[in-house]
């Protein structure tokens, strides 16, 4: 099997959707089948870059286009290159704003059914419309977005579409769409690690990606705290990387009474050293809503390295379980006791391989094959 993966960007390090691609596509690689990837709307380069990039041991094409160039001249690049590859399928990465800095990428649909040309289509929804309710101006985007779903199941029929989350699944199946679920892997690669790398006396919650300062965070950290020291360790929240938001949280967190001195920082890491300190974690702890854990790639990494997952904050519609498998379930933490706490750590060892990438790549590839789709 052949296959061109389609997304927005695919500056390493730099676009989760790009990183999950790269290393889908080298999956499935590995697995005896050839994969390319052509980034549409490329922010990080000013001029178009056919060249290779790296997924551990696997090398793979990929095509990227300025996202500054014209849409015509842009598919007109994207169309001659994928003729060259001669790919069976095409496999859409959507996400609204990575086609466009509004999330409005009207005539996309049109030009990838251009770039067909008889190869069959996938789509994987990351993302769907923006959240209902919240303002007038919210609302119009939301509607315009889901006009162009309806737009794209009429004009591309894709023959396979995936999602991560029970959510995103029951909302494709009200507008008609008939998705499959497809559970989201980690894009930070285990690395085998000694015995002992976890530190005695100390519980250590490790904060990865985004996080925000909502209450229930912080009262879930307080009471925490409480059971931590009821058990004679010390409490330490370990900040995992490098960006603006979760110096914000670290900084906010040092300011809380009592939290004074247990904030580390990693600053900026590599992917091994990224491993590293995850597996130095006790748990991990998130701000996302609970439903929508299952679209999180930072969640994942916890999850892929056998790390249970805080997530105290429910938002403002719990839409049902995060997964679509139970096990993984069991690897989140709602309440601060030792008993939750201990249930999940026992689950998220158990259920880490859910999540393996080449489990989900020979899903992935299962789905395509099966003859409903040809």
């Amino acid at each position: 099997m052949r296959l061109v993966f389609l997304c927005g960007c695919m500056e390493p390090g730099r676009d989760g959707v790009g990183d999950y691609t790269r290393r889908l596509a080298g999956e499935i690689i590995k697995q005896g089948h050839d994969a390319a990837i052509v980034a549409l709307h490329d922010h990080f380069i000013a001029e178009e870059i056919a060249g290779r990039q790296q997924s551990e041991e696997i090398e793979l094409p990929v095509f990227r286009i300025p996202a500054s160039t014209r849409s015509a001249e842009k598919f007109r690049l994207a169309k001659e290159w994928i003729a060259g590859f001669n790919p069976d399928w095409l496999s859409l990465q959507y996400v609204p704003f990575s086609f466009h800095y509004k999330g409005l990428p009207f005539g996309l649909n049109k030009q990838v059914a251009k770039l067909r040309k008889g190869a069959f289509l996938h789509v994987m929804f990351h993302e769907l419309w923006v959240g209902e309710g919240e303002s007038f101006r919210r609302n119009i985007q939301a509607a315009l977005q889901k006009m162009i779903f309806r737009q794209m199941k009429s004009t591309l029929r894709p023959e396979v579409i995936h999602t991560h989350l029970p959510d995103f699944y029951a909302r494709l199946r009200n507008l008609n769409f008939e998705p499959l679920p497809l559970p989201l892997f980690s894009n930070v690669h285990v690395q085998d690690q000694e015995e002992g790398i976890k530190a005695d006396k100390v519980f250590r919650v490790g904060v990865f990606s985004q996080i925000g300062t909502d209450g229930s965070i912080i009262n879930f950290l307080r009471d925490l705290h409480k059971v931590v020291s009821e058990k004679q360790m010390f409490l330490e929240v370990l900040v995992i990387g490098d960006n603006d938001r979760l110096k914000r949280f670290g900084a906010f967190l040092e300011g809380v009474d009592g939290f004074e001195k247990t904030v580390k920082y990693t600053g900026f890491l590599k992917n091994s050293a990224v491993s590293t300190a995850i597996q130095s974690c006790s748990i991990g702890l998130t701000s996302l809503p609970r439903h929508a854990l299952g679209k999180s790639g930072s969640v994942a990494a916890f999850l892929a390295h056998g790390i249970p997952v805080a997530a105290p904050f429910t938002g403002v519609s719990d839409n049902g379980d995060p997964f679509f498998s139970r096990k993984l379930c069991q690897s989140i933490i709602i309440n601060p006791d030792i008993l939750s706490i201990n249930r999940a750590i026992a689950a998220a060892l158990i259920d880490k391989n859910e999540i393996e990438p080449s489990r989900i790549a020979e899903r992935f590839l299962k789905d395509l094959s099966c003859p409903l789709a040809h």
